[in-house]
């Protein structure tokens, strides 16, 4: 903005482009892009570990790691509930080791089994049972194993103010503390900046 002196002393007023608040919306989509993008880049989604065959494996207890076969088609032997995906099926034969009863009927036989996962993410199924000897089994994978999501324990970002301040901030995740600093632009009229310890609970 700026004053002219015009004829018979009296101040004309132009109005001229008020860059500090260009530059403040500027600034605002930057940030709001730079977020967006590192937002993406630390959360999409990682790929899929493909789950591959695997031959059956007799422990020393008697249980059976179950042969591993996946199949993407494979259709489950039972009516599955509602609103749920299916990610594997799994089917156990066991050799009693009873026999008959007096009326000729077999006894109930149990069957454990444990799903278990590998340092790759992959899973794999273990049968046993206290009634028989498991013979055989197979474990049909549907769907490729999913990694979990990593810790993460550092964040960063930028601060902007309402009198047009600028600053930043790391914070770190300690347990259940987090802490971080921020510097920014002093709210004085000397300039300068000035900086913040930031400490707090993490729920």
């Amino acid at each position: 903005m700026s004053y002219l002196q015009g004829a018979g002393n009296k101040v004309i007023t132009a109005v001229g482009p008020n860059w500090k608040l260009y530059a403040a919306i500027a600034a605002a989509v930057l940030l709001v892009i730079i977020t967006l993008t590192g937002s993406w880049y630390l959360w999409k989604p990682k790929a899929k570990v493909p789950e591959v065959a695997a031959p059956a494996q007799k422990q020393r207890d008697g249980s059976v790691v179950l042969e591993k076969a996946p199949d993407r088609k494979a259709l489950p032997a039972m009516v599955l509930p509602p609103k749920t995906t299916l990610e594997r099926t799994a089917s156990v034969t066991v050799q009693p080791v009873k026999g008959p009863d007096a009326a000729g009927k077999c006894p109930p036989i149990k069957v454990d089994l444990a799903l278990v996962r590998n340092k790759d993410t992959t899973r794999r199924i273990v049968a046993s049972s206290p009634d028989g000897e498991v013979i055989a089994g197979i474990d049909v994978p549907v769907e490729d194993a999913i990694p979990p999501p990593k810790d993460k324990l550092w964040a960063a970002g930028a601060a902007y103010s309402t009198n047009q301040k600028y600053g930043g901030w790391v914070d770190r995740d300690i347990g259940p503390f987090r802490l971080g600093v921020q510097v920014n632009q002093a709210s004085d009229t000397k300039g300068g900046v000035e900086g913040w310890a930031r400490a707090g609970i993490r729920f």
